[in-house]
């Protein structure tokens, strides 16, 4: 992108040309009577020959970043050089205002700890093939391509040598825990003993904020907001975005590890930090005491846990008769689990889809917006099955805008070529989308901020079908409100049935009161309701929480437990008399259910609800009953929670019609069903069971461990579960599988479970040269917590923190195994019939786990003569059986004599088991 040593043919100035005024430098030297070699060697400098940056690149966003130490020159992020501008008069108003913000990007510019410079590779991307398109046969020079952000970091941060900026300093890192429009840098702090994460908003969300008539998100438009520049260096350039950098979280990582090691004069400080944008929310920092390593992130939230037992320092001996061995949970971060993805899919249905295509929905800054989507990559090209296609949002369309999210930046001054910012406070994530069931209303759910609103998709969409219409009535339904529920000091969310009823957990009044207003974590809640990994020690059969009418729990006070409300959703009729005189009328309203009666011992308390047809709470146990031997996880519970089916039959839909369903389960970190509500996926850590539903009966069909191993960093937890078309897709934070299941309707049968790797961002051990034909080869790609959406195009669509992603699933095993589960028998035999016959025994083994001897039988033509004979002997093929001997009996009978059965001496031959199986017919 820029040369360290000055190209002689680029001499025209500007900051590609040698920034710091090559020729005064060269004159200056002169003055000094410099040596005719040295003067020669420093006139050919380059803009970082005295500070080099340090390079980095982020595979999530297509970014290149750039690092400068503490002390660059402003020359270093200047660009205006690089274009020719109108000159203007002197003294006119123009004149002035350039000469002023001249002055005033030199004050920005002069005290800095370091600068921070992004460029949007996907901008250079389609530079590449527009070039490539209007390829010349005259050589052209290379067109000057600025960045597209620029980030002062603040002076105190670790001054150290322009040498020592590769060390002290990580970029291109998506954090979790901020979103993906915004730019971070990881470095030390002045005094080394704390390591800060520095960020600021990229321009997508700037630009989106200030001209939301027509946005350009990070997810749909490259990040600069603009179109790719031409060739010549007159065409005007994109602004440059340039914004103090604001401090987004610090890690001290010598408190964290005091309680369990011997540290040295009690500090630990540090010299060098490392990380990965394959694992950006894990930190390595080498210290003077030994190595640390940091997770800053667990789930949506800020973290800081450190590892010190890579330390030097000895580790303290605690007795168990010691006070202090039990375990300290005022440290230990709430593992939330992500709720659901950043982005939702509407095909059709009750609500139709957008532009009558299939579209995504979406939170971009302050507003919602919907999209078409694109047509994604032929899955069935094999130059491109190990790769995954960025997806494109075209047109976005604003829908509505969310009053209550502030801008956190003003815009302070605007250049020709700049755009200077100032942030007020961090930008917050996104929300996490979770349709209803009907596909009529979605949730935004703000996990950190514990708070959520419900809108209505109609009429989302309706802004979007009257788009550009002159009609005056396609404008009446402007006036119905899409919002129908909000509410703050929210726990957790969850969809319930069919019928868009929804639960909510309510944060304790105690600490809802305490805490209002304030998006936090209340201390208060690092005791009860922080972790995950929970425990119910007492007696199963006492209720706790606020059960609904005049019931009343005798054990345990209700201002200290969170509650679970039932909600359902009126759809509102809309008069268009009312809406024509200007009315505005919401388009559903919310009636309140009552409270469910949570069960549990007095030392459990509820933290989470997983959704579905039947409701499940899962119970954590307090923080002083916890056991000294086992962990939270292993001592937390759930159960499920169904209407009584008397208050089916009475169509009673109260709170207090709903009790308790089967017996306990662990605490579970995902709970997922299909559409049909009869299969149950429930995943445990890395471990997914999947039961069958079918009232009195809860069967467990099978499970499979996703990962047979967790890598560094890698969260021990699957972060989401989908079921499409009787195929259970999962995803852990870096990596995306996919189950099969085997005969579900047959219960004198096992049903079989095979789980395939589509995408990870590990490298198998065969390698990927040597491709099997019976087991996919994943796509090695980066992913940032992807969360499967649908199925679409013979692909996946997933939401990343970066945005959609299609994932590609042409492997032919992949393809029969979604057919069939599909019950798209005949598609799936095209599949099949075209498949080498060396394969056919491989498939006729993947056929028979899924419940399908008939297709394995009759369309595998090249199955060896043994797997031919031992299927229909399995499965009772008699007549297939029976015409293979009338039509080869001669020359089978001879072949099959030499097949032994069992020991080799006294065993019996292939044709003699042969023929008892005919005689038993």
């Amino acid at each position: 992108v820029s040369p360290r040593k000055l190209p002689p043919t680029y001499s025209s100035g500007g900051f590609w040309s040698g920034v710091g005024n090559v020729a005064s430098t060269a004159a200056t030297l002169s003055s000094s009577k410099v040596s005719t070699s040295k003067e020669s060697g420093d006139m050919s400098k380059a803009p970082y020959n005295d500070v080099p940056p340090a390079i980095s690149y982020d595979p999530h966003r297509n970014l290149l970043v750039w690092t400068l130490p503490r002390g660059a020159p402003s020359g270093s992020i200047d660009h205006r050089g690089d274009y020719k501008f109108e000159s203007y008069p002197p003294n006119s108003p123009k004149a002035k205002k350039d000469q002023e913000d001249k002055v005033h990007f030199m004050a920005w510019a002069s005290d800095n700890g370091g600068f921070v410079k992004a460029w949007d590779f996907s901008l250079v991307d389609a530079l590449v093939h527009e070039n490539a398109a209007a390829a010349t046969s005259s050589p052209q020079p290379p067109p000057k391509f600025p960045p597209v952000a620029v980030m002062n970091l603040p002076l105190t941060q670790l001054s150290l040598s322009s040498s020592a900026v590769h060390v002290t300093t990580m970029t291109g890192l998506s954090h979790s825990s901020i979103p993906a429009t915004t730019l971070a840098c990881v470095c030390l702090s002045d005094d080394s003993t704390e390591v800060h994460i520095h960020a600021m908003p990229l321009p997508s969300l700037v630009v989106n904020a200030e001209d939301l008539g027509r946005p350009t998100p990070a997810s749909i438009t490259p990040l600069g907001g603009m179109k790719s520049p031409k060739n010549n260096s007159s065409t005007i350039p994109p602004k440059i975005l340039y914004a103090k950098s604001i401090k987004y979280h610090a890690v001290p990582f010598a408190s964290a590890v005091r309680k369990s090691y011997q540290i040295v004069n009690g500090i630990i400080r540090g010299s060098c930090v490392s990380g990965s944008a394959l694992w950006p929310d894990t930190l390595a920092v080498a210290t003077d005491q030994g190595v640390v390593m940091i997770n800053l992130v667990e789930g949506d939230s800020w973290a800081s846990k450190v590892d010190g037992s890579l330390l030097t320092c000895p580790r303290k001996v605690i007795s168990q008769s010691d006070g202090e061995y039990k375990e300290d949970l005022t440290t230990i971060a709430t593992p939330f689990v992500p709720s659901g993805p950043f982005h939702t899919i509407i095909s059709g249905g009750l609500v139709g889809g957008v532009g009558n295509r299939a579209g995504a929905l979406f939170v971009e800054g302050n507003a919602v917006y919907a999209s078409r989507l694109g047509t994604s990559i032929s899955s069935g090209n094999e130059r491109r099955q190990f790769h995954i296609e960025k997806v494109t949002l075209p047109d976005p369309v604003l829908l509505c805008q969310l009053p209550y999210r502030k801008l956190p930046w003003t815009t302070i001054r605007t250049t020709q070529i700049s755009t200077f910012i100032q942030s007020a406070k961090p930008i917050k994530l996104p929300p996490r989308l979770i349709p209803s069931p009907s596909g009529k209303y979605v949730c935004l759910f703000w996990q950190r901020d514990k708070k959520y609103e419900i809108l209505h998709a109609g009429s989302l969409l309706v802004r979007e079908q009257v788009h550009g219409s002159s009609n005056p009535s396609d404008s009446y339904q402007q006036g119905v409100s899409s919002s129908v529920d909000e509410g703050r000091h929210i726990l957790s969310f969850a969809w319930v049935g069919d019928e868009d009823q929804f639960a909510i957990l309510k944060e304790p009044r105690s600490l809802s009161n305490a805490g209002a207003g304030s998006s936090a974590m209340p201390d208060g809640r690092k005791g009860s309701m922080k972790s995950l990994f929970t425990t119910s020690n007492g007696d199963a059969n006492n209720d706790v929480g606020c059960p609904d009418n005049n019931n009343t729990t005798s054990n345990c006070d209700v201002m200290d437990r969170p509650i679970v409300e039932l909600k359902k959703i009126a759809e509102a009729e809309v008069d268009a008399v009312e809406l024509a005189a200007g009315a505005s009328i919401a388009a559903a309203t919310t009636v309140s259910l009552g409270y469910i009666t949570v069960r549990g011992s007095d030392c459990t308390s509820p933290t989470a609800l997983f959704g579905g047809p039947a409701l499940c709470i899962g119970c954590l146990p307090l923080a002083d009953k916890l056991s000294h031997y086992k962990s939270r996880r292993e001592e937390g519970v759930a159960y499920f929670y169904s209407r009584r089916l008397l208050a089916i039959n009475e169509n009673d839909d109260r709170a207090s019609a709903y009790s308790t369903v089967g017996p306990c389960i662990p605490y579970p970190d995902h709970v997922c069903w299909d559409d049909s509500g009869k299969l149950c996926a429930i995943a445990l850590g890395l471990r997914v069971a999947i039961y069958l539903s079918h009232r009195p009966k809860f069967t467990l069909l099978g499970s499979v461990n996703v990962m047979k191993q967790i890598k560094c960093g890698e969260h021990s937890s699957l972060i989401s579960l989908k079921f499409i078309h009787n195929v259970l897709y999962c995803s852990t934070p870096s990596s995306v599988h996919c189950i099969f299941l085997g005969d579900v309707k047959n219960e004198a049968t096992v049903c079989e479970l095979d789980e395939f790797t589509i995408a990870s961002n590990t490298v198998p051990v065969k390698g990927l040269d040597n491709p099997d034909y019976s087991m996919p080869v994943p796509i090695v790609a980066s992913l940032s917590r992807p969360h499967v959406l649908s199925y679409h195009s013979g692909g996946l669509l997933v939401s990343t923190s970066s945005g959609l992603r299609f994932l590609p699933m042409s492997h032919p095993i992949l393809r029969i195994g979604t057919l069939l589960a599909a019950n798209l028998t005949e598609k799936a035999r095209k599949w099949i019939s075209a498949s080498p016959n060396s394969e056919h025994d491989a498939i006729a083994h993947f056929l028979i786990r899924r419940g399908r001897p008939d297709v394995a039988i009759n369309e595998l033509k090249g199955l060896s003569m043994e797997a031919y004979i031992d299927l229909c002997i399995q499965y009772d093929r008699f007549e297939d059986l029976e015409t293979l001997f009338n039509d080869n009996g001669s020359t089978l009978i001879h072949e099959i004599c030499d097949w032994g059965r069992g020991d080799i001496n006294g065993g019996y031959s292939a044709f003699f088991c042969i023929c008892a199986y005919f005689l038993s017919r």
